[in-house]
């Protein structure tokens, strides 16, 4: 039998190679396992796949379901299919979906947009200068007493601006529009 020697330096190249890769794979794995511990793992939402105006009914090409990792999602990630459902705010191409973007179920264009807590009001106005997503302020006419200075324009058409303002300004609004009226101001941020 003849037998071949192999040169000592192949041998320890290949041990050296052999050690190399077993470090690597450790470190991916390791890696891995770090990454995950770190972001979560991931999990499935949906993402506006254009751009979705306020108060639009979600269509199924709207939207996509895709996986993201757990701690870049908002706790209120939508995780149902949102589709049928009003849009309370404007979206843009890849926002993920909240919870408090979609309006409550069943809910026509206006109604999606007023967030829980909070009413909505038409009022009269003289210039149509409001724009949905204005805020707004509500200044009764009779003593210029300010009654809102947080409200959200909702809704425009000319000649009135419907403003959602929180629930417990909602009795004095209703009050001075009776007894006077109310006169709608921008509010700057």
């Amino acid at each position: 039998m003849l037998t071949r020697r192999i040169p000592i330096w192949r041998a320890v190249a290949a041990l050296v190679a052999a050690v190399l890769v077993a470090q690597t794979v450790t470190s991916a794995s390791r890696a891995m396992t770090d990454a995950e511990a770190a972001w979560g793992s991931g999990r499935d939402v949906w993402v506006a796949t254009g751009v979705i105006e306020a108060g639009t009914r979600v269509a199924s090409r709207d939207v996509v379901r895709q996986p993201a990792p757990t701690a870049l999602l908002p706790v209120d990630a939508v995780i149902d299919d949102p589709t049928g459902e009003r849009t309370r705010v404007s979206l843009t191409k890849g926002e993920i979906l909240r919870s408090a973007d979609l309006g409550m179920t069943g809910a026509g264009p206006v109604a999606a947009a007023v967030d829980e807590g909070r009413h909505a009001v038409t009022i009269s106005v003289s210039a149509d200068i409001y724009a949905v997503g204005d805020l707004v302020g509500m200044v009764a006419i009779l003593d210029g007493h300010i009654l809102v200075d947080d409200g959200i324009a909702v809704s425009t058409q000319p000649g009135s601006v419907t403003v959602s303002v929180d629930d417990t300004a909602i009795s004095r609004v209703v009050e001075e529009l009776g007894r006077g009226g109310i006169e709608v101001t921008l509010v700057g941020r």
